[in-house]
């Protein structure tokens, strides 16, 4: 019997196999890999090709292909993609491919991802809010993605990833059970330091027991679930009598609704409350009263409408803050309803094949986020 043969080879072990069977398919049967796989690794380590008794192919057709060293580096260069290439010239991307490897021009893989910075409360916080995100691994790198209707969650997504790596989105006619709305869909490939966000996602329970070792680590962890799966809020309570008369009592509250019911147990576990059964497969959890008042001192919320909210709870009367809250709740209603009426707009565009409805989509969306501007020009004038 032969020596084992390990892949990918040394450049004098394949260049052994080559001069002694003269055969690119005998030499991938013994490996059990394919021909093109073999091929190319030859062509990495330059090997010449037994060209005897073969056809010469033409060097230029009329078409323009292949294209010539200088000319497919200026075109990669501008499109950086295979695919887009493989279009222009009306070829399969593995043609693209085979010429930018024999061309000796380097592959672009997209923008670098800087990996994770380690730090334990942002860890904790970012596992919180991927409760509200799709995660999965996509080759070496950890996929994230979000589908949403309010321009603040958009931002908030940015701004935790948008310095880790490129953020995508598009567009979306979402089809649910009962309603179809229009929304919007971001994603991201990120470094894969970030694997333990499938860490979590597998083992929320067993995960954060090694994490979380103190109060603190847990409500950077209630952070990140309150950003993306809770509600901050004031209920209108029964009328009760007082000075003489019957008036209404408000009551600060927290909820977070969850499918996972021994997430909500844990978290009521460190913070109180209690949690119950909304309809099947849904679980609330509910803190309200001196404690809700108490929790949202420490927490340090990022989404912008729940952090405009609890800051109005901790600022005004229970009676005065469920007023505005009300009224802010009127307000997103509004603005969200106007957001989907721009987002339709586009999809309407691009279905009458109109050229400039992705630019108008782009600068849409970079440029006319109002919600934000309206929420940091009131905190900061409340010194928030």
């Amino acid at each position: 019997m032969g020596r084992e043969i390990f892949w990918p080879p040394s450049r004098e072990e394949l260049q052994r196999l080559y001069s002694k069977h003269k055969s690119i398919r005998k030499i991938a049967k013994m490996v059990g890999k394919s021909p093109t796989t073999v091929r190319i690794r030859m062509m990495i380590y330059g090997i010449p090709r037994n060209t005897r008794g073969r056809k010469k192919t033409v060097t230029k057709k009329e078409d323009g292909w292949p294209p010539t060293k200088d000319e497919l580096k200026r075109l990669y260069g501008i499109y950086k993609s295979t695919y887009k290439l493989a279009k222009i010239y009306s070829r399969d991307p593995s043609s693209v491919r085979y010429y930018l490897i024999k061309y000796g021009i380097p592959r672009y893989h997209g923008e670098p991802k800087k990996p994770f910075d380690g730090d334990k409360k942002e860890m904790l916080y970012l596992c919180g809010h991927s409760e509200d995100l799709y995660v999965t691994r996509n080759r070496k790198c950890i996929f994230a993605m979000l589908s949403t209707t309010h321009p603040a969650s958009v931002s908030l997504f940015k701004n935790l990833f948008q310095q880790y790596s490129t953020i995508k989105e598009q567009v979306r006619f979402n089809k649910l059970v009962g309603r179809s709305t229009y929304a919007l869909r971001l994603w991201t490939y990120l470094d894969p330091t970030f694997d333990f966000l499938l860490k979590y996602k597998k083992d929320r329970i067993g995960f954060l027991k090694k994490i979380v070792k103190n109060k603190e680590d847990a409500i950077s962890h209630l952070n990140g679930v309150i950003d993306s799966e809770g509600c901050i809020t004031v209920c209108k309570g029964r009328k009760r009598k007082t000075d003489g008369g019957y008036r209404y009592h408000y009551i600060p509250a927290i909820f977070v609704g969850n499918t996972n019911k021994e997430l909500l147990m844990w978290i009521r576990e460190w913070f109180g409350g209690q949690v119950y059964k909304k309809r099947e497969n849904y679980y609330m959890y509910q803190l309200t009263g001196l404690k809700c008042l108490k929790l949202l001192r420490n927490l340090q919320l990022r989404h912008e409408e729940k952090a405009y909210r609890r800051m109005i709870i901790l600022k005004y009367p229970p009676s005065e803050a469920y007023a505005k809250i009300k009224e802010h709740r009127e307000m997103i209603r509004r603005e969200v309803d106007e957001y989907l009426g721009k987002l339709r707009e586009i999809i309407e565009s691009r279905n009458t094949n109109n050229p400039s409805s992705h630019t108008y989509l782009k600068s849409f969306l970079l440029a006319n986020w109002r919600l934000n501007q309206k929420y940091s020009f009131r905190l900061k004038m409340l010194n928030y």
